[in-house]
């Protein structure tokens, strides 16, 4: 049998969002999985009863993201943990995608490069320049916030109890204690949904829009 992989997905006031996540969660390939979700939005959400693999968590005070982070690696019973952003788009390879070069022990933790954007105002999709990417996503233009992860390197060392770069930090100290990292591309596997609430701010750089995304990443990302 395939390892447990656990989703983990901190949120706040994200009600709209969350749908949404879920059903990217239950069209996932990779049967094997759980989905834990950290909510201190000032009003509990009520999750659908058709879901036996998902798990709510309600905190009554304000956390910050690394705590939630920790918190939901700590209730999920995977060996592999993998990042589940409440508003982007996941598409239904993801998950076997990044967890398979963990599987075959080639990497303790995955994650991806050149992203696919959209203008959830605007819709449309769009990337950037290699240079903007590499200058935006630190290091060598490593989307932090992508990560899949054998849960026993956060074991050595967790997230940090911050809400900005929690994810960069992670990795950069799982590195230090002689994790490998393999990025990948992202192909149509993710896609960064760009809107006014993003807890990470960035609007100075070319955007080129994209023509050639597939009609049912289209479809998906309405709301």
């Amino acid at each position: 049998m395939q390892p447990l992989v656990t989703c983990i997905m901190p949120t706040y006031k994200r009600e709209k969002y969350i749908p949404r996540a879920i059903k990217f969660f239950k069209q996932q390939d990779y049967p094997n999985k759980e989905l834990i979700i950290i909510d201190d939005s000032p009003h509990q959400y009520k999750l659908p009863i058709d879901v036996p693999n998902i798990k709510y968590i309600y905190l009554p005070k304000k956390k910050s993201i690394g705590y939630k982070r920790n918190m939901a690696v700590k209730h999920g019973k995977g060996t592999i943990f993998i990042n589940w952003d409440d508003d982007d788009y996941h598409g239904c390879q993801r998950i076997s995608y990044q967890v398979k070069p963990i599987i075959s022990k080639k990497a303790h933790l995955t994650v991806l490069i050149n992203p696919i954007y959209f203008n959830e105002a605007n819709k449309y999709f769009y990337k950037h320049l290699k240079k903007d990417d590499n200058d935006l996503w630190e290091p060598n233009g490593w989307m932090c916030g992508t990560i899949a992860c054998l849960k026993s390197i956060w074991k050595i060392k967790q997230f940090k109890n911050i809400s900005l770069a929690e994810d960069h930090y992670f990795i950069m100290d799982a590195i230090n204690n002689k994790a490998i990292v393999q990025p990948l591309h992202c192909r149509h596997n993710y896609v960064l949904n760009r809107h006014n609430s993003n807890t990470f701010k960035f609007y100075n750089y070319r955007q080129i829009k994209l023509n050639n995304i597939p009609l049912k990443i289209h479809n998906a990302m309405k709301i």
